[in-house]
């Protein structure tokens, strides 16, 4: 059984082969692995311990005559050129633009959170289920995300990642400087305490907020860093609002 933490990973081979790369992993990444290597001239084998491929993008058979998700059920935005190298169209992918991104229920005693893609609907949506502060703290969150979630530039394609502390001397301004501080350095809940301060009032969305930081690191809302992945999870590209789903399911294209 292969470790399935070097999912994803290429080890090149030091000594005569026929392959010039092996893969370890038929998961979503390591096939995006595999086929820029080939699409390089690269002689690649693809390892894989399942009888199947996709990983967390695949769609199984959970239960007899059920097919579901395994793990990844919506798409969040990605560079048009990457949809593009790797023929989304081309193979089948059909993506579906959401009306609803998202609803979270919090018990039969909370309020539930639906966001969804058109803004004033959204922002209607808040007022009427948690108030006025709330609806202005989620349209000054998503402002403050803007331009930290620029300057990660999240959405170019093959462009080397520049050092954080970098990126905030070179602000323009002090002001400018002290928001990449946070954004970048600080905890999430120091951004969630700062736009929903009321942990009664805004607990459903304080709670959603400090879940979308963590969801996929080892790290909690309170660890110094989490603010980044929040502002990185909130990032957006185009209009396609933050994630679509595939029709037919993530691995039924």
């Amino acid at each position: 059984m292969l470790d399935s933490s070097v999912e994803g990973k290429a080890t090149h081979i030091n000594h005569p082969s026929p392959f010039d790369a092996i893969v370890i992993g038929a998961g979503h990444n390591g096939l995006a692995t595999a086929t820029v290597l080939a699409r390089n001239n690269q002689r690649v084998l693809v390892l894989e311990k399942n009888g199947y491929v996709g990983g967390m993008g695949g769609t199984r058979e959970i239960l007899k005559g059920c097919q579901n998700e395994v793990g990844a059920s919506c798409m969040f935005p990605l560079s048009q050129e990457v949809k593009d190298y790797f023929e989304f169209e081309k193979n089948g992918v059909e993506l579906i633009p959401l009306p609803v991104m998202a609803v979270n229920l919090t018990g039969k005693d909370g309020r539930p959170l639906i966001f969804y893609k058109n803004s004033l609907k959204l922002a209607l949506g808040l007022l009427k289920n948690y108030g006025l502060s709330a609806m202005i703290g989620f349209g000054r969150f998503i402002k403050f995300c803007d331009y930290p979630a620029k300057m990660l530039d999240r959405y170019t394609a093959r462009k080397t990642p520049q050092n954080l502390a970098d990126m905030i001397a070179q602000a323009p301004t002090e002001a400018q400087r002290e928001q990449l501080e946070l954004a970048f350095n600080g905890s999430a809940m120091d951004i969630i305490d700062k736009f929903f301060p009321d942990p009664i009032k805004h607990k459903e969305l304080r709670a959603n907020m400090a879940f979308a930081a963590v969801q996929a690191t080892y790290k909690g809302p309170y660890s110094k860093g989490s603010a980044m992945c929040l502002i990185y999870t909130m990032a957006q590209e185009g209009s396609a609002g933050l994630m679509q789903r595939v029709k037919g399911g993530m691995g039924k294209s």
